[in-house]
């Protein structure tokens, strides 16, 4: 068994412990049941991961989802309804046309501070998992997603024109680190570049 079919293994068992589903979709999205599709999801309500089989990212999207499981179990209950309400607040804005508030800013922050500690977890994941992912290139594509969401909130949209994770340019201008906060500003010139995909 290689090193993926164990984390694949390791992912089921842990989620079936605590009566969690994953679920495997067959094209480059899935369905989230509430009207928008994405790469994937975790849902701690219904108790389902979600990832799209047939985009070439999978593995990195299964990871990411596993990581906000993972989240799910060391957070409290006030803990995960504030990083709820966040996301609520944010797909409200972003689906509605909402107006940019404060309370709105505070919610992306929270939401961008939450997802910055997925993708530590996932990128941890992959190292202790040894799994076929590359280090440097997840970490990239994971600063792209979450300065994205400075660029979002500026623009009320979410969706890009044209995707800047497969930008070999985009990529090649994103750290290789993760930033001690990049829940309270983006680059100017990273904000400038991620804008031209809107």
């Amino acid at each position: 068994m290689g090193n993926t079919d164990k984390f694949l293994q390791h992912v089921r068992d842990h989620l079936g412990e605590y009566g969690f589903t994953l679920k495997r979709g067959r094209g480059e999205l899935v369905n989230s049941g509430d009207g928008w599709r994405a790469a994937g999801y975790f849902c701690g309500d219904t108790k389902i991961i979600a990832y799209a089989g047939g985009g070439t990212d999978w593995l990195s999207t299964l990871t990411h989802e596993y990581a906000h499981f993972l989240q799910w179990l060391d957070s409290g209950a006030v803990e995960c309804r504030r990083d709820g309400n966040a996301s609520n607040a944010v797909e409200e804005f972003l689906y509605n046309s909402g107006k940019l508030t404060k309370a709105v800013r505070e919610a992306f922050r929270r939401v961008i501070f939450f997802e910055r500690d997925a993708e530590m977890r996932a990128r941890n994941l992959i190292i202790a998992y040894n799994l076929p992912i590359s280090i440097e290139k997840y970490v990239k594509k994971a600063n792209c997603y979450l300065y994205s969401y400075h660029v979002t909130m500026e623009y009320g949209l979410w969706n890009f024109k044209k995707s800047p994770y497969s930008s070999s340019s985009v990529l090649r201008n994103m750290p290789s680190s993760f930033r001690s906060r990049p829940d309270l500003k983006c680059p100017p010139h990273i904000f400038a570049m991620l804008k031209k995909y809107y």
